[in-house]
């Protein structure tokens, strides 16, 4: 699904290989919206939060996050899967890098910057108790709060070193 729907973001007509249909996920949450499973919605949602990180439209991904409390369903409903540490990751880096746009007001900055130390407290907590799954993680969002810094290269440096050792990358 995400490449059909990086595809679809970006306008690109599907290769041959991704003969279905478009993927619309407006379509699909109304689809899904009388069967009462939430779970589904909030996975579509993260999918859609993780596409408008890749294409770093952060307004637009940080206004699907506070839409309809989108951000505490899919929190609740993620609890115990991989889904869990993706969604505090991006969580944590729409809110970081919100709070650094010139666009957006002192308040409005303050509370993303809050929220976003929020969730890597969340991350750190699960280094603390052995998680070694997050470690590039919080070393990519320590990069991106500290931007602007001399530490911030060394940061994404140790966590493309960190991903690659553990074979993420």
């Amino acid at each position: 699904p995400y490449i059909q729907a990086a595809m679809n973001l970006s306008g690109v007509t599907p290769v041959s290989i991704l003969s279905g249909e478009a993927m619309q996920f407006e379509e699909l949450l109304e689809s899904i919206e009388g069967t009462g499973n939430i779970t589904i919605r909030d996975v579509i949602i993260l999918v859609q939060l993780e596409l408008f990180v890749f294409y770093q439209d952060w307004n637009a991904a940080h206004s699907l996050l506070i839409k309809d409390g989108n951000a505490g369903s899919i929190r609740k409903c993620t609890i115990g899967s991989f889904q869990s540490v993706r969604f505090t990751f991006v969580e944590s880096l729409i809110c970081l890098k919100v709070s650094q746009l010139s666009s957006t007001s002192l308040l409005g900055k303050r509370k993303c910057r809050r929220q976003a130390l929020k969730s890597m407290n969340t991350i750190k907590g699960w280094l603390k108790e052995g998680n070694v799954n997050v470690v590039h993680l919080m070393q990519i969002l320590n990069a991106v709060l500290n931007e602007g810094n001399d530490g911030a290269e060394d940061h994404f440096k140790e966590a493309a070193a960190t991903a690659a050792r553990n074979g993420f990358i």
